[in-house]
């Protein structure tokens, strides 16, 4: 009760007894322990269902008692019955409402309803019954719902939170998906703890959280409004909260995970009432042959799950539906998540390119309807289904039939149903393998099933609205018409549902009964009301008025106001005969009413046939239900039919609108995974519409690792994001935004962007983007896309720019394929092993006139060494006077560099002697260069100089080889270097310092390194790694015979 902040709720703490299991005293006034009582039944559900919000129908109201009745009223808004108990209650007509409001604050409910008491039955003990259960995983309560006329329960499109059982094997996780309505379990293998953490962000969860005993930290919290709902999911948590925690997942010790899952089933049939014998379906995933599932940061950066910061990838994919957009997203969203096998892959391109050739024949594509499946069957199984749940259905089996037949359809409905393919890859959708006859002739039966049994929507009126009709004349010409005409159809819930022929004899019934009302109702009520009316208009004013009243709450219909006796002496000895007082529900006289007997007799014979043909019509639903039911898996499977096949439309539509691609999918001989090239021609952002002029397009080839440098938002991220899109869409057999686009089947992806701390977690941002580093590094093979965005930026950038270059080795050392983007300038300056194995691209900017930078989007060779902060910072609403002094630190700080590079080389030179005396002429330096150069390299090879100052500069074909240069200081000394990129080095260098630079290379070099081609690019690659560990050694000992104060890999 610590949760309770609602007034009304709070005030009924005090009247709690915490004695007492329910909270309420038994020997409160009211309250009564005898056998049959009210009390005495809630106390026994309860027992039964100690962790459950219990419900149980009183007339019109449906109340609870104690601790359930204050979270009525704290969640659902309802007010206190009384004031000694805490007891509350819903109207009956509010109760779905109700329901669902205790359902969304994380509670499960048991409803309880009293059994019919039919037309003048005697006695007022009442028999109840659990009617239902419902919970966050089975929400819906079905009770009572066939006969319902405005029951959206098949068009309502919305997914249900699973129950979920997580077993760790030395294989990894395995996740159980456990769907109520449908009565199935998915399992997934091999999971990891990141892309559990996605699945239960995307999918939510029902609780309790089944945990097996080997799970000591599976990172999951409830995140939501309610202390039991886990719908967030946090990047990282630890212990899962004991509110999450079931009782019988805190006391289970299986080993097994087969064992493990038996206990959940049948905790989960104690839990919910189920039989013990309740059949639930297991579904494998095919967890081979397929991509890993996305981890949950990859997932949230690109915008499957929700982040306010990205753009979504679902929405950008798929035209805006709302009758069907959210199961399609859904359908979408598990696709991403965990990426499809290559050979269903290869069924969802197949189907888009029978699409594209039959383009047009758009226009003549049936509307294929989209429901939740969940909901379907939750209604079949319950027996519950009205007759506007199975015209959904005959329009699903018959839309599903019609394509498979179709000549135009029949090669893309194919690919949709693809039989082992489909199978275990979309289980959330497909039940088993699904082969066309049989499916198609389970279709016809259900059509015809339902065409015999049910009155669709178009012919809603049945033999007792015909009937009614071939009265009215009579009716609307009888005072009080509209009374009897509201009586006939609060009794008549059971009308246009099903055929005569179906309930041919309580139909009758019902017919000849409601002539009889219709008879005496206009012969005998509706005179005797007239005369009543007519002989008391010269009353006192104060007389009540006489009135013909359709009592809603008593069912029946009479004349009000005026009593037995006052009625007599109001009437001529004829019409006072025929009176008679009538009864409410419970028996009692009413005895401000009158009535004609042979209307009461007639009322009376009409409410017990109507009770009967209910029951007759309940019945043939029934029938019909299990008619359905035993065809299950045909059904759901017709479902998921029309909820893909519907999907791909959506996205084939949307994405020729944009004008995207089909990318050809590259994958080896053996159809495994490939390592060929990511080539895209004129990729865009998935989120931007190419139709418009301001959207420039790239193209880029990743057979390796790409080093991305650039400006401040420049588009680093956007061309990161937007190449994980292309290679995820198209691993999924979808479009994708390029013109042009070959993709390699991957079997991993990990995109890495912005930084965040989790102080719940005690975590820094640096440590958070070290932990995903460390994922990173644990799964990373040769066929992972791996998109790394500025690593090392939560630190100084010294430390952070030696991890970054770290990571980065080890990423071409496991030859993955990927973007790394950083600021960190200073790890170009690192003794780095990636000569000649990555290549370096920058975003391109262009100065205006006006002399500021503006970037032009494009992806270009080379690389960037000013990230433009300053200039990123006044685009950006800094004022201009902190941009003024921020370029002015600037300026100080160059300056500041400077003096303290050369305070060191004077500090050294006073260690070490007069440093002046021992300063050599460049050509010393050249001499010495060139005989260490010779004596690395065990040979006599000449060397090539080239000197430059500041007239000159290197020429063009010296860029895209490494050099060794020797830069000569305004003081005399000597700075050894080496770089791959020295047009930029010798700008920087006589930006700092502008004094002459000397330059050396050896031949072998020159020959390996200076080809771009791609025939020579694996020679240049094996020999640029050699040359760079010698250049390392090389360097040492230049500086030590040199006597340089500067050291190796600083030019600042």
């Amino acid at each position: 009760m610590l949760g309770v902040d609602r007034p009304s709720a709070r005030g009924m703490l005090p009247l709690i007894n915490s004695k007492y299991p329910l909270g309420v005293d038994p020997n409160i006034k009211g309250v009564s322990e005898s056998k049959d009582s009210l009390f005495e039944f809630y106390k026994k559900v309860r027992r039964q269902h100690p962790r459950k919000v219990l419900l149980v129908r009183v007339g019109e109201f449906y109340e609870a008692f104690g601790y359930c009745a204050v979270l009525l009223v704290q969640h659902a808004g309802l007010n206190p019955m009384g004031s000694r108990l805490p007891r509350a209650g819903c109207p009956v007509v509010n109760i779905r409402r109700t329901l669902q409001d205790l359902v969304d604050a994380g509670h499960s409910v048991v409803v309880c309803e009293e059994m019919p008491v039919l037309p003048g039955a005697k006695g007022k003990k009442k028999s109840r019954f659990i009617a239902g259960i419902v919970t966050p995983a089975s929400p819906i309560y079905v009770h009572g719902m066939s006969l319902e006329r405005d029951n959206d329960a098949g068009s309502r499109c919305s997914d249900l939170p699973p129950i979920i059982g997580l077993a760790a094997t030395t294989r990894g996780i395995i996740l159980y998906t456990i769907s109520l309505d449908t009565r199935s379990v998915k399992v997934m293998e091999g999971m990891t703890e990141e892309s559990v953490m996605a699945r239960l962000a995307a999918g939510g969860c029902s609780p309790p959280l089944y945990l097996h005993n080997k799970i000591r930290k599976v990172r999951v919290c409830s995140g939501g409004r309610a202390v039991m709902n886990v719908a967030v999911i946090p990047e990282r948590c630890r212990e899962p909260p004991a509110a999450i925690r079931s009782r019988a997942s805190q006391s289970m010790t299986l080993l097994r995970p087969g064992t493990f899952l038996r206990a959940i089933l049948d905790a989960i049939r104690v839990d919910m009432s189920l039989a013990a014998a309740e059949n639930f379906t297991i579904l494998s995933e095919k967890s081979t042959g397929r991509p890993r599932p996305l981890y949950l940061t990859t997932a949230r950066q690109i915008g499957i799950l929700h982040n306010d910061a990205v753009p979504s990838l679902v929405d950008a994919i798929v035209t805006k539906d709302s009758a069907a957009e959210h199961l399609i997203r859904s359908f979408f969203q598990r696709c991403l998540l965990h990426p499809l096998p290559t050979d269903v892959a290869d069924a969802v391109s197949d189907a888009l390119t029978h699409l594209n050739q039959t383009s047009s024949l758009l226009h003549s594509l049936p509307r294929f309807p989209v429901m939740s499946t969940s909901r379907i069957a939750r209604y079949i199984l319950a027996c519950e289904a009205n007759n506007m749940i199975f015209e959904d259905i005959s329009r699903v089996f018959s839309t599903t039939a019609s394509s498979l037949r179709s000549p135009q359809l029949v090669d893309f409905s194919v690919c949709v149903l693809k039989g082992e393919k489909v199978r275990g890859a979309v289980a959330d959708d497909f039940q088993g393998n699904v082969e066309v006859e049989p499916l198609l002739k389970a279709a016809d039966q259900v059509i015809e099933e339902i065409k015999e049994t049910i009155i669709f929507s178009d012919r809603h009126a049945g033999s007792e609205q015909r009937k009614l009709e071939d009265e009215e004349g009579l009716i609307e010409d009888s005072p009080g018409w509209t009374r009897l005409l509201d009586f006939f159809s609060c009794n008549e819930q059971f009308a246009g549902k099903v055929k005569f022929e179906r309930a041919e004899k309580p139909f009758q019934l019902v017919d000849d009964a409601k002539d009889r009302v219709i008879r005496c109702f206009s012969e005998e009520l509706v005179p005797v009301w007239g005369a009543l009316v007519e002989n008391s208009r010269g009353e006192s004013k104060k007389a009540r008025k006489v009135t013909l009243d359709h009592d809603v709450v008593n069912n029946d219909l009479y004349i009000r106001g005026i009593s037995l006796e006052r009625a007599e002496k109001l009437l001529p000895p004829g019409q006072a005969s025929l009176l008679v007082v009538p009864r409410d529900r419970n028996g009692r006289l009413l005895h401000d009413c009158v009535s004609s007997r042979g209307s009461a007799e007639a009322i009376a014979a009409y409410k017990e046939a109507c009770e009967h043909a209910t029951a007759a019509v309940r019945e043939v639903l029934r029938t019909l239900s299990s008619f359905v039911g035993d065809r299950m898996p045909f059904l759901i499977n017709s479902v998921a039919f029309c909820t893909i096949a519907k999907a791909l439309v959506a996205h084939y539509a949307e994405a020729s609108r944009k004008s995207w691609c089909f990318p050809d999918r590259v994958k080896s001989q053996e159809g495994q995974v490939g390592e060929d090239t990511l080539n895209i021609g004129g990729l865009i952002p998935y989120w931007m519409d190419p139709q418009k002029p301001v959207i420039v397009a790239n193209d880029i080839k990743l057979s390796g690792m790409i080093v991305l440098t650039g400006p401040n938002t420049a588009g680093k991220s956007t061309i990161m994001r937007s190449v994980c899109a292309v290679s995820l869409l198209g691993n999924c057999g979808l479009m994708v935004p390029a013109t042009i686009a070959q993709v390699p089947v991957q079997d991993s992806y990990f995109l890495r962007a912005a930084s965040f701390d989790s102080p719940a977690e005690g975590l820094s941002a640096f440590a958070m983007e070290m932990l995903d580093t460390a994922t990173i590094l644990r799964d990373a093979t040769s066929k992972t896309l791996v998109l790394v965005d500025e690593l090392g930026r939560g630190t100084e950038t010294r430390a952070g720019a030696a991890i970054a270059g770290a990571v980065l080795e080890e990423l071409l050392a496991r030859r993955c394929r990927g973007i790394f983007t950083t600021h960190l300038h200073e790890m170009f300056d690192l003794p780095l092993e990636i000569i000649g194995q990555a290549r370096f691209q920058q975003m391109e900017v262009k100065m205006k006139k006006n002399g500021a930078w503006d970037p032009t989007w494009r992806l270009v060779a080379g690389r960037c060494v000013d990230s433009l902060a300053v200039h990123a910072a006044e685009k950006c609403g800094i004022p201009g006077m902190l941009i003024r002094r921020a370029k002015t630190l600037v300026k100080w700080q160059n300056r500041v560099s400077k003096r303290s590079v050369q305070g060191e080389q004077a500090g050294l030179e006073e260690e070490e002697g007069a440093a002046a005396e021992n300063q050599r002429s460049l050509e010393e330096a050249i001499a010495v260069l060139r005989n260490l150069i010779q004596k690395q390299q065990g040979g006599a090879k000449d060397v090539e100089v080239t000197i430059i100052d500041e007239s000159s500069e290197p020429h063009p074909n010296a860029q895209g080889s490494s050099h060794v240069y020797l830069a000569r200081t305004s003081l005399g000394f000597f700075y050894v270097g080496e770089t791959d990129d020295i047009r930029t080095r010798i700008q920087v260098l006589f930006l700092l310092d502008p004094s002459r630079a000397a330059t050396g290379r050896t031949w072998q070099n020159v020959s390996s390194s200076s080809s771009s081609s791609s025939s020579s690019s694996s020679s240049s690659s094996s020999s640029s790694s050699s040359s760079s560990s010698s250049s390392s050694s090389f360097l040492a000992l230049a500086q030590s015979l040199l006597r340089l104060p500067l050291p190796p890999f600083r030019h600042s």
